[in-house]
């Protein structure tokens, strides 16, 4: 065999084993990403879960690269910083830009690859769901510990909170809608962006118990930024919470008519009823109490509440007070708060906005 016979066999066979290296090293790195929340509203940031396992006692350093598509479209490339990785998995989170697909019933395409200086290993594609760019889609977080996830009231106090069964009629679904999403108290973020996934959040009685002081401060900031908050107490609330409560109820901490009691609910509000449910103004946003000694009793009629959370407008506001629903509201949903594009006109709402 000649010399230059000889370099390219040696060139194949270092080409082989690196190849042979590349997927071995890529079989010890396995990615699993999923969303935070199953349900994602319009024009919102997508939050994803992302697990890096690398099994391996080597340390593997380089940034993870997701490419997202609509079939074929390219809509976004994101390149992580960098990441060191020892053996075992890596739990972060990453934030990709809102997106949007043109077509139903499809997915968001997301292939994935781990970018080192010396190789790119291929970590697969993913599909996840993400609204349609002609649907305007809602998203009500409803926290509830896991151990009372099937508790008689928790499924049906998001479906009271829709902002598409507040009219007379339903809203077809092809146009608007609102979905009600069940969420652990651990999968809450204890920051202001871990919240921006939803619209409306509702927190259970035995959410509301458990949740940190890092976690209600973060809510609290929230709602005053403009969030929309419900909140069911039962009555015994320690410290933290009483305070959190005097927060979102708008009232500063050397406030003479603060809540004092851990039995009561803060003074003042909108509209309230007494010492069971109230309505407050909070900073640009809102909140609502509603005390209940028992989960059963949250699924009494709270669409007053819901149309107030909603930000709808507040003579609409006082027919669901006076008959338990508004045909000013129902006319504007189904009629002209859609134009012919598809887009959402807010005409009917208070802040030209739904939060």
């Amino acid at each position: 065999m000649n010399t230059s016979g000889l370099f390219r066999s040696l060139r194949w066979v270092i080409v082989i084993l690196l190849s042979v290296s590349q997927a071995n090293a890529a079989g010890r790195l396995r990615l699993k990403l999923s969303t935070v929340t199953s349900n994602i509203r319009s024009d919102a940031p997508l939050s994803l879960n992302v697990h890096l396992d690398w099994a391996s006692p080597e340390l593997l350093e380089g940034r993870l690269e997701l490419t997202c598509y609509d079939g074929k479209k390219l809509l976004h490339r994101d390149v992580g910083s960098e990441v060191a990785l020892l053996a075992g998995d890596r739990h972060s989170r990453t934030i990709l830009p809102p997106m949007s697909l043109s077509r139903d019933l499809s997915a968001l395409t997301v292939r994935a690859r781990f970018l080192t200086d010396t190789s790119d290993y291929d970590l697969g594609s993913f599909e996840l769901r993400v609204p349609v760019n002609w649907r305007r889609s809602f998203v009500i977080g409803v926290v509830v510990p896991q151990e009372n996830a099937h508790v008689a009231g928790s499924a049906e106090l998001g479906q009271s909170l829709r902002l598409d069964q507040l009219g007379e009629n339903e809203i077809p679904g092809s146009q608007l809608i609102s979905i009600p999403s069940q969420i652990t108290p651990e999968d809450l973020r204890a920051s202001g962006l871990g919240l921006f996934s939803f619209d409306v959040l509702a927190l259970t009685s035995p959410g509301f118990k458990v949740l940190n002081q890092d976690q209600l401060d973060a809510i609290g900031a929230w709602v005053e930024a403009g969030g929309s908050l419900f909140v069911i107490v039962d009555g015994t609330n320690s410290a933290a919470q009483t305070k959190f409560l005097n927060r979102i109820a708008g009232l500063p901490d050397n406030d003479p008519g603060m809540l004092i009691s851990p039995d009561k609910i803060p003074p003042g509000g909108i509209n309230d009823r007494g010492d069971r449910l109230r309505m407050y103004r909070t900073g640009l946003g809102r909140s609502v109490i509603l005390q209940a000694d028992k989960q059963v009793d949250t699924v009494t009629d709270l669409k007053e509440a819901a149309a107030y959370l909603w930000k709808v407008r507040s003579e609409m506001q006082s027919e669901f007070r006076d008959t338990g629903t508004s045909q000013q509201l129902s006319k504007r949903l189904l009629g002209s708060e859609f134009d012919q594009s598809g887009d959402w006109q807010a005409s009917g709402f208070d802040d030209s906005q739904l939060m």
